[in-house]
């Protein structure tokens, strides 16, 4: 046993060294090749056409946003509906496939609609940039732009409770309002053992996932920053992002072992 733990030791210092090493000797080659010249340049360069191309068409490409957002998430819901539909009659092993199926269906629509507000918060905000720096663009595109915006995200919120009214409907012992703070809370205690086991295996995949993500993204805003002045908010936020969430699974895991004890 202890020879196993003077292995993992070892282990780990010599992947910290590798990677800082090899880090520290792409960093010294990147900065003598010149290349952060260059890639400074195109950024810059590719920076100012996206900029320019958005401020030219912010109505058209919030207008395309909303558009796209409500064909996938109406041909989502079209699907499921048909999907259900012959899951009234299926057999087990059919049934299965066909929950599936609507699964795979409803995280469609989903994934389309985070996708659409994010999409729109970025051409608003690459907008106002360059209207800060053309102030001959009009105001009232902005304005415009901003009221697009909110019907996209009036819309995808909409969705969203059409969504969880159509899985009630499949299945009437799924319990929840979606406009309740406690909706999460409420859709958790309705689903039985299986779904909750499925529930918590997807959300661990996504911690590990976001464990390794986050790390990563802090190192390329600081790189970002250090090589290309890209600013220190980006670091700030994907830091606080990352300690909330080690923090959230600490604290979450820490209070369920408590109540466990307490009903022990």
């Amino acid at each position: 046993m202890e020879k196993n733990k003077k292995h993992t030791y070892l282990q780990y210092a010599l992947l910290f060294l590798l990677f800082t090493g090899g880090g520290a000797v792409a960093g010294a080659a990147f900065s003598a090749s010149g290349i952060e010249n260059y890639i400074s340049g195109s950024m810059a360069a590719v920076g100012d056409v996206i900029l320019r191309g958005v401020g030219k068409n912010m109505i058209f490409l919030m207008v395309l946003d909303i558009a796209i957002a409500v064909i996938v998430g109406e041909a989502s819901l079209s699907r499921m509906k048909k999907l259900s539909v012959l899951l009234e009659r299926a057999e087990d092993e059919e049934a299965d496939f066909l929950e599936y199926k609507i699964e795979k269906a409803g995280s469609v629509g989903i994934i389309g609609s985070q996708i659409a507000i994010v999409a729109g918060i970025i051409l608003v905000a690459l907008w106002y940039s360059d209207f800060s720096r053309n102030p001959e663009n009009k105001e009232s595109v902005v304005l415009a732009g901003a009221v697009l915006l909110i019907a996209g995200c009036f819309y995808q919120g909409f969705w969203q409770v059409r969504y969880v009214k159509l899985i009630q409907k499949m299945e009437p012992t799924k319990k929840g309002d979606p406009t309740s703070m406690k909706f999460q809370k409420q859709w958790l205690e309705s689903c039985d053992e299986a779904e909750k086991i499925l529930i918590y295996q997807s959300s661990y995949r996504t911690y590990c996932l976001m464990s390794v993500l986050l790390p990563f993204l802090t190192v390329v805003t600081m790189l970002g920053h250090l090589f290309y002045e890209t600013g220190l908010l980006a670091i700030f936020v994907v830091g606080f992002l990352w300690i909330a969430m080690v923090s959230a699974y600490c604290y979450f895991c820490t209070v369920s072992r408590k109540r466990k004890l307490n009903r022990d």
